[in-house]
C-alpha cells in the first residue's frame, strides 16, 4: 500500500509564536494512528529542489511534537521567522516509523504574513 501526502498550506505572522496542529489519521480506518516511537522532521525552502534549507523543525530539537495517538504540533517560535528574508517557502513534513521507513505526511508552502499589530 502506498501512502501520498497530503497538501496544505500554512500561513504564520512573521516573527509571532504559532502553533500549527495536525491529526493523523489511519486510512483504513478512520481513527487516530497509533504513531508510537515515531520521529518527524520538516524542512522549508525557497523552491523544492534549492539546497538550502530555510527552517528544520525535528522531534529531536522539540519544534515537533507526536503523541501516540496520531496529535501533531509544529512550533514556530517568534525568533523562526522574525528575520527571514523570505515571503513563502516550499515544506515538507515526514515521520520515520520505528521500522526505519519514512513517511511523507504533509506538503505545501508556508506563507509569512506581515503583522499589523
Amino acid at each position: 500500500m502506498s501512502i501520498m501526502s497530503s497538501v496544505q498550506n500554512i500561513e504564520i505572522d512573521k516573527g509571532a509564536y504559532e502553533e500549527v496542529q495536525f491529526t493523523w489519521l489511519d486510512s483504513s480506518t478512520n481513527l487516530p494512528k497509533d504513531t508510537t516511537d515515531y520521529t518527524g522532521v520538516l524542512k522549508a525552502r525557497r523552491t523544492v529542489g534549492d539546497d538550502t534549507v530555510l527552517l528544520e523543525f525535528t522531534t529531536e530539537n522539540n519544534k515537533i511534537t507526536i503523541d501516540d495517538e496520531g496529535n501533531i504540533s509544529v512550533f514556530f517560535s517568534a525568533s523562526d521567522t522574525a528575520n527571514a528574508d523570505w515571503n513563502s517557502a516550499f515544506y515538507e513534513l515526514a515521520f520515520t516509523n520505528p521500522d526505519g521507513n519514512v513517511i511523507s505526511f504533509l506538503k505545501g508552502k508556508i506563507v509569512l504574513s506581515e503583522k499589523i499589530i
